[in-house]
């Protein structure tokens, strides 16, 4: 009898704690995206080879942050970073639609929306285009271990390094 309850008992245990270990193991091996913003060196090799495969990215372009908002896969869509821009991409007719933003167009980046633990931020970037035009774009970004936070402080950080290196030789040369 105590034979028989024990069996029953570990086979309940192997289908409440094996769920779990297969998502671990999933995400870990990058099947599945990981729930949080990811720094570089972090992010699974098998995601950033689907993401040059969906043409988001170049083969050899460095991405230093990444998040996806996919459940199963990456290729509902997602932001990254890499030193020269910041990007999001989305799923549009069964094709990759990518919204890229260099840093030396950046106006401002603005944290909009933090609403909760178990719902993505809102990063707002502010930009120029070539021809002085603003808009913006929204990142959505996870809140889970405050990376949102750092992905803010590193962004702005990026940006005005940018600006900064487009200004110098502007200022640089009126000083002659």
């Amino acid at each position: 009898m105590h034979k028989i309850v024990l069996g029953c008992g570990a086979g309940c245990l192997c289908l409440v704690v094996g769920p779990f270990i297969a998502l671990v193991v999933a995400i870990e091996l990058g099947f599945v995206p990981d729930p949080m913003v990811l720094r570089e060196s972090e992010i699974p090799d098998r995601q950033l080879e689907k993401l040059v495969e969906m043409d988001v990215i170049d083969p050899y372009e460095q991405v230093l942050y990444f998040y996806s908002w996919g459940m199963v896969s990456i290729e509902v869509g997602g932001v990254l970073v890499t030193p020269e821009r910041l990007a999001i991409y989305f799923e549009e007719d069964d094709q990759p639609s990518v919204w890229s933003v260099d840093f030396e167009d950046v106006e401002s980046i603005e944290l909009t929306a933090e609403d909760s633990y178990w719902e993505d931020a809102v990063l707002t970037v502010d930009y120029r285009d070539g021809e002085g035009e603003e808009y913006s774009l929204e990142l959505w970004v996870s809140t889970y271990e405050d990376r949102h936070e750092e992905l803010l402080v590193k962004l702005r950080e990026m940006a005005s390094e940018a600006r900064a290196e487009v200004l110098e030789p502007v200022l640089g040369a009126s000083e002659d």
